[in-house]
């Protein structure tokens, strides 16, 4: 294995691991969060505004997923050149070339996602004092919102914000 293949197979699997740390940091964060401020959502505005927090935080979720997504891709393709004894290319190169196909979609990620669906949710519930059926309801239709939104995932998040603000493209 040639140094700069090397070097870009271990950069590779320390973005990809990096990216999973983050990812379960910021999840740890959420709950932090949640247990501090559940206490204080007891009037309509103050419910309302921690679940729009909780919203923009499952988005930030996402794209932290996406990145995550898109290093462990990575790692298979390289992974795969070097079993096929083809040069590595760049990451940016291979961002280029997949990141619109990517999405934040992955098992942890879902598992993320209902938490922080089912806090935002609590939030409107306490507050708003909903019952049970009107707050599964509420937990349902936020699952399939975000779940278009993931899916329509290039155009709604990956071109105006991933693409246009992150170094990767640069």
């Amino acid at each position: 294995m040639e140094e700069a293949d090397k070097l870009i197979y271990e950069k590779s699997n320390s973005y990809r691991l990096h990216a999973d740390n983050v990812r379960w940091a910021l999840l740890g964060g959420y709950a932090a969060f949640f247990g501090a401020t559940i206490q204080i959502a007891n009037t309509p505005a103050i419910g309302v505004v921690l679940f729009l927090i909780a919203i923009i935080y499952l988005i930030v979720l996402g794209v932290q997923n996406w990145f995550y997504n898109l290093f462990a891709l990575f790692v298979k393709e390289c992974e795969s050149r070097l079993a096929a004894n083809k040069r590595l290319r760049p990451l940016e190169d291979f961002a280029q070339e997949v990141g619109g196909e990517v999405n934040p979609f992955h098992p942890a990620f879902f598992f993320a996602m209902l938490v922080v669906v089912v806090s935002a949710v609590s939030f409107l519930a306490i507050s708003m004092k909903l019952g049970f059926i009107v707050s599964t309801f509420f937990v349902i239709a936020l699952c399939f919102m975000f779940s278009f939104c993931f899916k329509r995932w290039d155009r709604i998040i990956y071109r105006p914000l991933i693409k246009k603000y992150s170094n990767l493209y640069k």
